[in-house]
């Protein structure tokens, strides 16, 4: 009961008062949240920046792989008309 006594007997805080406990917990969390918010930004963008690799990765071995199903048809169709051909001069 002491506690409450104390409470009302002191003087009510004044309006500089809360505005300047108000003005110190903004700037904390203010710069806190700076804080949180540049590791958030940094985590997100390394993540897109690997995410970004990955696919380059895929699209540069699929092209890979058309160039070289491109180079294997090609030569089969050379092999079948060179042996159309040969198989022709022998009739």
């Amino acid at each position: 009961m002491t506690e409450l006594t104390e409470y009302s007997s002191s003087q009510p805080m004044s309006l500089r008062d809360t505005a300047k406990g108000i003005g110190i917990r903004a700037a904390i969390l203010g710069v806190g949240g700076l804080i949180v918010g540049g590791f958030l930004a940094a985590a997100v963008l390394r993540a897109a920046g690997t995410l970004v690799r990955i696919f380059v990765g895929l699209v540069l071995l699929l092209i890979g792989g058309g160039v070289a199903t491109w180079k294997i048809k090609k030569t089969q169709r050379s092999f079948d008309r060179d042996s159309r051909n040969s198989t022709q001069k022998q009739i």
